[in-house]
């Protein structure tokens, strides 16, 4: 933890990328065993689950303000192939 300097335009001119992650210690663990307790009530943050070939239509639905949810799910797969 702690502060740190950075020059973003060095990250764009060195075509450098910034990388991070939220994770803590055993903090996924716990939200694994509680996830599938929370199924119910976590529906409503989903707009929609569709398949790859809607990401781009979905995108500007997202950026127009057209979606009640805060996520969408992107189907990488046939349902067949699952």
């Amino acid at each position: 933890g702690g502060a740190i300097e950075l020059e973003p335009i060095k990250l764009v001119e060195k075509e450098m990328s910034l990388v991070g992650c939220h994770a803590f210690g055993s903090e996924l663990a716990e939200v694994g065993r509680l996830l599938p307790g929370l199924g119910d009530r976590l529906d409503w943050l989903i707009d929609a689950e569709i398949p790859l070939d809607e990401v781009p239509a979905a995108y500007e639905a997202h950026l127009g303000g057209q979606v009640a949810g805060l996520k969408t799910i992107i189907q990488c797969r046939e349902a067949s192939d699952a």
